[in-house]
């Protein structure tokens, strides 16, 4: 588990410096399906639900992604994660969510179950319609709400833009943020040199022409419910990052984050103090509680209370940032 977490540090250190995350990604859980959660058998049949509880689908063009899901109900939570890791990153959060509504997590192209290499290069909007494509085909109307870690931020807010109807409600975890300048070339060739073979076929250029793409789009949520999380627990710098060149990416990072939140009228911008850029894996409650705040909003037609998130921003494993 220590080299891997070492190599994604690596991999998330090229990425911050290309106005991706924050800080090094520290953990990632394994390429393993988490378990189904029990129920007890309902008093009568709900209506079915067409997505499979785990397996792969086939969305054209000889690729097939995998997606596991577990519970019932609507809206259906659809978990995206960062970039190189898969849909075990969500295995501390996903049985709580999904004993309240049906509840999916799948794999890009190139990670996880998926053994096809991804296509190179691999547009953000491109994952956003593979999205898309797998849950239609798997049978899963809408509608959504995503609930998107790091890179995912981007191309599932690139789904929210093209589908505004399906996606009624959003909780970004510590998400790449496309108003962060770029890079001074030197720390960019950097970046270059390190996302050339990624996994996802997302390197350094595919990247910034994604944020581009997201700068392009980006428009009012109007008052769909929207969590926004930031991590800001102290972390080891990445190599070549000084500790000065991490604080001012962490400031850069969290005024976006909190213009991030006003994208829609009814949100919330909350700190996770102690936690890593793996926001799910650290402080789980918190995102436990974030997305059932929005799920209950979106079926009250309510509003989120950033005051009930508010003492669960204090836990983590690590030491509280400056």
């Amino acid at each position: 588990m220590e080299s891997r977490r070492a190599a994604l540090a690596l991999l998330a250190a090229a990425v911050a410096i290309s106005s991706v995350v924050t800080s090094g990604c520290q953990s990632r859980a394994p390429a393993t399906p988490p378990p189904p959660v029990p129920t007890a058998p309902p008093a009568s049949p709900p209506p079915p639900l067409a997505l499979p509880d785990d397996g792969m689908v086939d969305i054209g063009g000889g690729m097939s992604l995998h997606i596991h899901c577990i519970g019932r109900g609507t809206p259906t939570v659809v978990m995206d994660n960062g970039l190189g890791a898969d849909g075990g990153s969500w295995s501390n959060v996903l049985g709580e969510v999904g004993a309240v509504t049906r509840t999916c997590v799948y794999d890009r192209a190139g990670i996880g179950f998926n053994s096809r290499p991804a296509p190179r290069p691999h547009p953000l909007r491109q994952m956003a319609h593979e999205l898309q494509t797998l849950l239609d085909r798997a049978g899963g109307a809408g509608p959504y709400v995503l609930v998107a870690h790091s890179l995912a931020g981007l191309d599932d807010r690139l789904f929210q833009a093209e589908h505004p109807d399906e996606v009624v409600g959003m909780v970004l975890v510590d998400v790449t943020a496309e108003t962060v300048p770029p890079p001074p070339s030197a720390d960019a060739d950097k970046a270059r040199v390190r996302m050339r073979d990624n996994v996802e076929g997302v390197d350094f250029d595919t990247l910034q022409a994604g944020l581009a793409d997201v700068r392009t789009s980006a428009r009012s949520l109007g008052d769909i419910p929207l969590v926004v999380l930031s991590a800001a627990g102290k972390r080891p710098p990445p190599p070549d990052l000084s500790p000065g060149k991490i604080a001012e990416m962490s400031r850069l990072f969290l005024a976006a984050h909190e213009q991030m939140a006003h994208l829609s009228t009814n949100s919330a911008h909350v700190v996770a103090e102690r936690a890593g850029h793996f926001v799910q894996l650290d402080t789980p409650a918190l995102v436990v509680a974030s997305v059932k705040q929005v799920v209950e909003a979106v079926r009250a037609h309510g509003r989120v209370d950033p005051k009930a998130l508010a003492p669960l921003a204090h836990d983590g494993p690590l030491e509280a940032g400056p």
